[in-house]
């Protein structure tokens, strides 16, 4: 089978097929054909959004400090949002909609209504929240990579990392020597 842009593609292990699928969940996280993290990354937002909703009594209290309730979403809320992002890929659009979500969540407890038009750095100095949520996701990237680096060097992850897949490739001489497939 040639490897195309767009065209299915035959997989087999222990010499049975392996069903090809555009999307799946794999332990909590989204996978797609197309390798890209856009559309977990909405999907996790939205879950955290469900869970912010359903804690509005606890956002509403004036019974519990907002340290206590800042502490609440890094905890309870963040946790759902970036559950998985070591091993995100994340673009300039992803970074804006995780940003987007950690300061709608800020206003939603800081009880801050689009139309009082506050800044973003007004409502990050009131939480005095010192890493964003971009950042906490780029510092769980990068202890990943560190801790599959220092991996042993037949480690599956890491030679994935290195660009190394163990197997054998197919040339296909008939086609201009095109790969058409990994064993």
């Amino acid at each position: 089978m040639q490897v195309i842009e767009g065209t299915k593609h035959q997989f087999t292990a222990n010499n049975e097929n392996i069903e090809n699928v555009e999307e799946f969940n794999f332990l909590g996280s989204y996978i797609t054909d197309r390798g890209g993290i856009t559309k977990e990354i909405k999907r996790r937002i939205g879950m955290a959004r469900s869970a912010m909703f359903d804690l509005n009594n606890l956002w509403r209290s004036h019974d519990i400090s907002c340290n206590t309730k800042i502490w609440l979403v890094n905890c309870l809320i963040f946790s759902i949002a970036t559950y998985g992002c070591a091993s995100w890929t994340l673009t300039q659009y992803d970074r804006t909609k995780i940003t987007a979500f950690e300061l709608w969540t800020w206003r939603k407890i800081l009880q801050i209504e689009w139309r009082q038009h506050k800044t973003n750095e007004f409502v990050l100095n009131e939480v005095k929240n010192p890493q964003s949520l971009v950042h906490i996701v780029t510092a769980r990237k990068m202890a990943y990579f560190g801790h599959v680096c220092r991996r042993d060097g037949q480690c599956l992850e890491k030679l994935i990392m290195e660009g190394r897949v163990p197997g054998e490739v197919a040339v296909d001489h008939a086609h201009d020597g095109l790969i058409t497939s990994r064993r």
